[in-house]
């Protein structure tokens, strides 16, 4: 069956993350010639640290341009890998600036003419610095032939601004086994980085016994008011120790940050995790939530502090109430929202680039 589709490469600058490898893994489960790259695994460039400042130096006095990022690998490498592969589509996961310059990937597009594509997956967290949006816009956005955003709002923005065809591609879920008979003795549990938002909202919630993990955390624990600093650890949780934090807590709570928020944008890949493993999900309210689930049936969701406060203590009151939800919400992803799906929708719009 890989004869039917041409060979994609997935570039993935993100690899602590799941999505890209979420992503090639299905690709392959439909038949498709996918292969995924972790960009972080090339051999980086001998005394970077030496040269790197020294760089931005000269590209700033000399060629007067205010923000340049340096990338750290080795650019060779990382071209022979490309040609090794000969793709007809590279999928970048969420930048490339800092692994390879534009120049060198646009002369390797030119040598083996494939299509370069941009899974983005964090534009919206630019609009707090305009220059870094700039920067963003000029010397990543510009070089590609699509744009594949996490965010419909900020695709339809980019596109407006770019003439670029962009695509509004929601992230995916794993095919997780449901949660394991543990006994859920915490109420609430919460993963994410430092964030005012998340912070004043956390907050209010003091009264619950709760699981706050995060290692930025530790870069603003002054702010934290002393009541609630007991209930965060300064690290992160990923794998299966967030499987285990998920499975012993009765409510996850998804707190997007406050600059997404404010583009009424932001679903982000713990909101079909988490239901894919039948927990039960409290997320503040965005319109791109109602476009997948069904607020009520599937997860729950926020719009004002006093509203989060009553649901939370509602659904700690009512197992039942609790329990129907989180059952809903993973036969709805399992259903309609799972990698494979996400899979076959990126097929459809790479036909169209």
């Amino acid at each position: 069956m890989k004869g039917d589709y041409n060979r994609i490469l997935i570039l993935d600058c993100l690899p602590r993350l799941s999505m890209g490898k979420s992503l090639a893994d299905a690709l392959v489960n439909q038949g498709a010639d996918a292969i995924w790259v972790n960009a972080y695994q090339f051999p980086k460039k001998p005394l970077f640290k030496v040269t790197r400042p020294l760089t931005k130096l000269k590209k700033s006095w000399m060629e007067n341009i205010r923000r340049y990022s340096v990338p750290k690998f080795k650019e060779k490498a990382v071209i022979n890998r490309i040609k090794e592969i000969r793709p007809d589509y590279i999928l970048v996961v969420g930048y490339s600036y800092k692994i390879i310059t534009t120049e060198a990937l646009l002369a390797c597009k030119k040598e083996l003419g494939f299509k370069l594509l941009l899974w983005d997956t964090d534009s919206g967290n630019f609009i707090r610095h305009h220059d870094r949006m700039n920067f963003f816009v000029e010397c990543e956005l510009k070089k590609y032939d699509g744009i594949l955003s996490f965010s419909k709002s900020m695709g339809s923005y980019l596109q407006s601004l770019l003439d670029i065809p962009c695509y509004f591609f929601s992230y995916g879920a794993p095919v997780l086994s449901p949660m394991p008979e543990v006994q859920k003795d915490r109420d609430l549990f919460f993963a994410g980085n430092r964030n005012m938002r998340r912070l004043v909202l956390l907050g209010q919630l003091k009264n619950y016994e709760m699981a706050i993990y995060g290692e930025e955390w530790e870069k603003i624990r002054k702010l934290i008011p002393h009541d609630v600093l007991p209930s965060y650890t300064m690290e992160d949780c990923f794998g299966d120790k967030l499987i285990g934090e998920i499975s012993r807590s009765k409510i996850i709570l998804n707190i997007t940050n406050q600059y997404l928020f404010s583009l009424g944008t932001g679903i982000n890949l713990r909101i079909p995790e988490v239901m894919s493993m039948g927990g039960f999900l409290l997320s503040d309210h965005y319109e791109e939530l109602d476009m997948f689930y069904s607020v009520g049936k599937d997860l729950e969701t926020f719009k004002t502090m006093e509203e989060l406060t009553d649901k939370v203590d509602f659904y700690l009151k009512n197992d039942a109430a609790r329990e129907k939800v989180a059952k809903q919400g993973r036969e709805t992803v399992l259903k309609y929202h799972t990698w494979d799906h996400r899979a076959r929708e990126f097929l459809d719009i790479v036909k169209t680039i």
